[in-house]
């Protein structure tokens, strides 16, 4: 499988990835979708060389399709494809390895993420549930959990 931890020399071609995966599905007013692009670099920033996290990407040919982040090995923060490989597996292919090492590794029993609106019905079919009431909720995304 073409999946990898990523790397430092990786974040230039994360944040173009997110930044068009982001234009491309996420329905906001423009100053949130500039919010949101600028929150996805700090996190892949400052996780990149955090042992304590599942960031993996995802490459095909010597590009990387995509990337997945998840924090404390609960908190999934970001998962994006590029929009022409999307609906190909590449997010699922990641989505699946990221589970199975914060299966390994937390201590909480679940990942949780707030997925963009248009992502719901991915992160169902792969065995998310909308979370309960105590968890904040967005005006452009849905929290969701998995329990592991």
């Amino acid at each position: 499988m073409p999946i990898y931890r990523v790397e430092t020399s990786d974040l230039e071609s994360l944040a173009a990835i997110s930044d068009a995966a982001i234009e491309h599905g996420v329905s906001a007013p423009p100053e949130v979708l500039a919010d949101f692009k600028q929150l996805c670099r700090k996190y892949t920033a400052l996780d990149s060389d955090n042992p304590e996290c599942a960031f993996l990407k995802f490459v095909e040919v010597d590009v990387i399709l995509g990337y997945i982040l998840v924090k404390d090995y609960w908190n999934l923060s970001n998962l994006f494809v590029l929009p022409a490989h999307q609906k190909r597996g590449v997010g699922k292919a990641l989505l699946e390895e990221a589970l199975s090492i914060c299966r390994a590794n937390s201590s909480r029993g679940y990942v949780r993420l707030n997925s963009s609106l248009n992502a719901v019905q991915f992160y169902q079919r792969l065995g998310f549930v909308e979370a309960d009431e105590r968890v904040v909720r967005r005006p452009y995304s849905v929290p969701m959990e998995y329990l592991l």
